[in-house]
Formats: structure tokens, sequence, C-alpha cells
């Protein structure tokens, strides 16, 4: 008996997500994509569309059956009192055109929206937590029904809250495809990479101060590569360019996952204290990546630095140097590493999983 036959109200399931932008490096697209997917192998009955502003992903969520509505103003970016207004509206009306019975909601703006809608008709709501949410802004930060969260630092959050009884929330990882055609690597260049969006709190401005170090301390031939575009594109461009282009820029990279394939080792220089388990790093742990990893608030819940990698303290960047030459000097220790948190990794983020126990949640909300 499939997982989807355990549910008898499956039929039922018509669920919205909303969220900012889908775009190629973006967890939150990332994880979205794979969800829905996810859902559609347990039960191809069930209906799903997505609702956003746009953005570079969105081709390939139609290219693979997945229903888009791109409305403009929507994402978090464009907030306003008009635009909440404007948007609680459309909202409503996709609800009792499409027949939705659960909002699902990928950050507290739309969680909000939802919330709203639910003032004119009977809709269930669900809130995803990518990360702890910085306690700024006006309108509360978990509204919704049922809240998920992806990592355990943020069920422990939600557990150290009174506001939050138990049964307010799950714990359902990020679960993406298995990967069945692993090619074999090339062994030289030795290749290092960084991916994301370009925002301050990726510190990806570490990671090419220590790619220059490398590039000049180093005789092993290396290759720094980084993907992604955002708000802080234009400063990291300058400082390469000062530093004499010790990384590529890849910009927007269409497969990150088909790019990991090429490479050898994920840097992950994350100076965040709110985000969750970035869907980047289980995307390249799945394809044999080494994992070297800032100590950023959440990474160690499924993330042993003394076994599955090497690990470094937020923004020392001396120490993200010593954990890329420890690499260098050990790579056969380092690979069997890469593989061991390979596998334990696919146990943890499975596509699979994380349909199945996001499915049981939807069937028991409209029970």
């Amino acid at each position: 008996m499939t997982a989807a036959m355990n549910h008898p109200n499956v039929n039922e399931l018509r669920i919205g997500i909303l969220t900012n932008h889908l775009n190629n490096i973006d967890g939150v697209s990332k994880h979205i994509f794979n969800l829905v997917n996810g859902l559609k192998q347990l039960s191809p009955s069930i209906y799903c569309v997505v609702i956003s502003e746009g953005g570079n992903f969105v081709e390939t969520y139609k290219e693979n059956g997945i229903e888009t509505i791109l409305m403009e103003d929507f994402s978090h970016d464009n907030r306003n009192p008009i635009n909440f207004l404007k948007n609680i509206l459309l909202a409503n009306n996709f609800v009792n055109k499409y027949g939705l019975t659960i909002l699902h909601s990928h950050n507290h703006y739309h969680a909000n929206i939802a919330r709203a809608v639910q003032y004119f008709c009977k809709v269930k709501t669900v809130q995803t937590n990518h990360g702890i949410i910085p306690r700024v802004g006006l309108i509360p930060h978990y509204a919704a029904d049922k809240l998920i969260a992806v990592n355990q630092h943020i069920v422990d959050y939600f557990s150290n809250k009174k506001q939050f009884p138990s049964g307010k929330f799950d714990f359902i990882r990020c679960g993406i495809p298995k990967e069945t055609s692993l090619v074999k690597k090339i062994n030289s260049p030795i290749k290092f990479i960084a991916a994301g969006r370009m925002v301050k709190e990726k510190g990806f401005d570490i990671y090419i101060k220590a790619a220059a170090t490398i590039k000049e301390q180093v005789t092993i031939p290396t290759e720094f590569l980084l993907a992604g575009t955002g708000d802080e594109f234009t400063e990291l461009t300058k400082l390469n360019n000062v530093l004499h282009n010790p990384v590529t820029l890849l910009g927007d990279v269409k497969n990150l996952p088909e790019l990991f394939q090429q490479t050898h080792v994920l840097i992950n220089p994350s100076r965040s204290m709110s985000e969750g388990f970035p869907c980047t790093i289980v995307e390249a742990v799945f394809r044999d990546n080494f994992l070297i990893t800032s100590l950023f608030n959440g990474i160690e819940c499924d993330f042993d630095k003394n076994i599955d990698g090497y690990a470094f303290k937020v923004d020392d960047e001396q120490a993200l140097i010593q954990c890329i030459l420890s690499y260098l000097n050990n790579r056969e220790e380092a690979d069997q590493r890469a593989a061991k948190f390979s596998k334990k990794a696919r146990s943890l983020f499975s596509q699979q999983l994380m349909a199945e126990k996001t499915l049981s949640l939807y069937s028991q909300m409209l029970e």
C-alpha cells in the first residue's frame, strides 16, 4: 500500500504554495520544486499550484509539469500596505477559483496573507520555516495553523517558546532526489565551489579572500568557482578584481546539481545566525563533494565536524585557509569522509520521506 493510499482524503488535497521568487540558486525554490514533485510521485491526484512573483526557475517548474501563477508585487521585497491588501484579495480569489483546501507558505509575509484569507473562506494554513526569523518587522513571524521546521535547531527554538505547543509544529527536513548517474570526477585541477544568493550573510567575501591566499601559496592545480547572483554581486566582483581574480564568478547557473558532478569541494562560508540546513549543501554532498563549512547556527544538527567534513568559526578567514590546505594535503582521507557523509545525507534528506511526512500533515489537517 502506498503512502498516498493510507490517506483517504488525498483527493481533497488542493494545495496552494505561496513564496517570493523562484530562482535557480535558491534553497526555498529547490525545496518547493522537490516537494511538489515528491507529492506527485506519491499520488498524481494531489493538486498543487505555486504562486510567486516569478524568477529564472519558473520555466523549469513548467517543464516539469508544475503549475505556476505569477503575481506582480507578490514578493516580500515589494511589501507595503497596499500590496499586502491586494495580495490578500488575490490569494482569496485563487482559493475560490481553484478550490484550494490548504495554503502552504514558505515565509512569514505570505503566512500572514494566508492567515488573512482565512477570514473570508475555509482554508487550512501551513508555514514552512527555513530558518529562525530575525526579530524585526511589524507582522507576526509565525502565523499558520501548523508550522514546519526544516532543522532541529528550529524545532528547539519552537520548543522553548511557550506560545508554540508541541502539536503546533512538525519537523520535516528538506529532501532532494537521489542522484543515480554519478560520473567519475577529473582529479586535476581540484575544483572548489561556493554557491548561493549573493547577500552579506552568505560570507562569500571571505571565500574570495581565502582563495586568493591559496592561489599564492599552493602549487597544486586548483580552481575556485562561485555560483549565484544577488545584491552583493557587484561588490564581490570588485573584491575579486582587486585580488587578481582568484575566483571564477559564474553568475546564475541553471543546473547547479550538474555542476556539482564536476567539483570536489563545497565551501559554505555562511555567517548567518538564522538559516536552516541549506539545500545547496545537500545537493553537493549527494554528489560526493567534500564539505568545508562555517559553524553557522544550525549546521551541527546534521553535520559532525569531526567525522563528516571540516569546519571553521564564522568569519575566520585563516581557519578556512587551513581547512582548504588540510583537504589538499589529505585528499584520500577527506574523500573517504565525503563518501560516508554522502551516504548519511541520502538517508536524512530523502525526497520521498519529505513528501510522505508533508502528505501526512496535510491529511491530518483535513480530518
